[in-house]
């Protein structure tokens, strides 16, 4: 998996550290998911057994995969939907992919150098990035350098050409080691270190100003209608109470003339007790009036009657008229 050469061989190293190897990919796999959106392009280095491959199955990614051995490359493609090219990745950064706007990159070589590392940084930033999202980055470097030189000074030149990359591209960077939920890993096992950062884009204190008061005039404005709504609905209820009590379809209200109390129940001038109980007072009187009519007028008849019998029999009891 080296930049240039490509020493790594399934079974070459402990199976410890095959897990320690397999806790990286993991790592990456958590960034990509976290920090890259889907169907964007990641970049990585993979060896024959295709074990970064395998790790990264089920992530939303487009992966890319460069190998010096044509045997790797081929196996690569036969066992794993990726694009894979035969050659040193620093070429194909520069070559072929030249133009593939990549967000993410692993570049698990074996070297020592940090110079190698750098060309192969190089490469991969020579090229547009969106830094509206952020950008995962991560490396290895192993402990045998011809040059004697310690991993803190090979890791600190590295460090150097982020920063300069980072300012660059006016993005923040993140240490991965410094993250919450990463503060158990082992980044350096058999003499092998790896790393992992993350550039974030800078905020805009002018943005985030504007929004928060984009933000504080979108509350206003809720808070605004939401009391128009309260306003309204004690409207609603007022109307609905003066509703219940005066119904609308009979104006104005109408007192009782017998007992006094007020009901509109009834368009009458009595409540519905009082008119019922009127009613049966004025048939009682009718019926009384009307009796005693009857009898009057029975009294009438009767001395009629009389009168006229009286004047019968003194017109037959008369002496005859007198004529001259």
């Amino acid at each position: 998996m080296l930049a240039f050469l490509d020493p790594y061989r399934d079974g070459a190293f402990s199976e410890e550290h095959a897990k320690w190897k397999k806790s990286m990919n993991n790592v990456f796999k958590t960034l990509l998911n976290t920090y890259i959106p889907p169907k964007h392009n990641v970049v990585y280095l993979d060896a024959e057994s295709g074990e970064t491959s395998k790790t990264l199955e089920n992530v939303e990614c487009n992966c890319y995969v460069a190998n010096n051995n044509a045997s790797v490359v081929h196996k690569l493609k036969q066992n794993h939907k990726l694009t894979v090219e035969c050659g040193s990745v620093d070429d194909c950064l520069t070559k072929v992919w030249r133009t593939v706007p990549f967000q993410a990159a692993y570049f698990d070589s074996c070297s020592a150098s940090p110079e190698n590392i750098l060309k192969i940084f190089r490469a991969f930033f020579q090229r547009h990035f969106n830094t509206k999202i952020p950008i995962v980055i991560g490396y290895t470097i192993t402990g045998r350098d011809t040059k004697g030189r310690s991993h803190l000074d090979r890791i600190q030149t590295v460090l150097s050409e982020l920063h300069k990359i980072v300012e660059r591209l006016q993005m923040k960077q993140l240490h991965v080691a410094d993250l919450s939920g990463f503060g158990d890993i082992k980044w350096l096992h058999d003499g092998i270190f790896t790393d992992f950062f993350v550039f974030e884009p800078l905020v805009d204190e002018q943005h985030v100003q504007n929004e928060i008061e984009v933000l504080k005039a979108q509350q206003a404005q809720v808070e605004h209608e939401q009391l128009e709504l309260k306003q309204q609905l004690e409207r609603t209820v007022q109307k609905l109470e003066t509703q219940n009590k005066t119904p609308a379809h009979i104006v104005p209200l109408k007192q009782c003339q017998s007992c006094g109390t007020t009901d509109t129940s009834v368009a009458t001038k009595y409540c519905p007790p009082c008119y019922f109980k009127v009613n049966a007072q004025n048939a009682k009187k009718r019926y009384r009036t009307s009796k005693i009519r009857a009898s009057k007028l029975h009294s009438e008849t009767l001395t009629t009657e009389t009168l006229t019998t009286e004047i019968k029999t003194h017109n037959e009891e008369a002496p005859p008229p007198y004529h001259a």
